[in-house]
């Protein structure tokens, strides 16, 4: 899933509508359906992204994953898992090996419940 369909999916669960949170969040209608509809990138500034956070209510794994959506977005690796992979000298291959193979996320996430598995 991608930023704006996550931030999409989060506000309706709230049962906010498109302009009640946009004026939530203090940003024009017409730029936040733009960031909604996938058109206007993931916004930048961390500030945005707590506003969004704070008026949402999100728990600390929404926060976290909307945040590395966001990050994702932007061409960026997540600022937790930077933190996180500074010690792992093979990372970067297992990364470039999986980016080659070309796994769908249905691959990837039996992957990563392998690994939770047997580790």
């Amino acid at each position: 899933m991608r930023f704006h369909e996550y931030l999409k999916t989060l506000r309706v669960s709230r049962e906010f509508g498109l302009r009640e949170f946009a004026h939530k969040i203090e940003m024009d209608v017409g730029n936040y359906s733009k960031l909604e509809n996938g058109s206007h990138g993931a916004p930048q500034k961390e500030e945005t992204l707590q506003k969004i956070t704070k008026a949402l209510s999100l728990d600390k794994e929404h926060k976290e994953k909307l945040f590395g959506l966001a990050a994702i977005a932007n061409g960026k690796i997540p600022s937790d898992v930077v933190e996180d992979i500074k010690d792992y000298e093979y990372l970067p291959v297992l990364l470039r090996t999986i980016a080659n193979k070309q796994l769908t996320d249905e691959q990837l996430k039996e992957l990563t419940e392998r690994i939770n598995k047997e580790l």
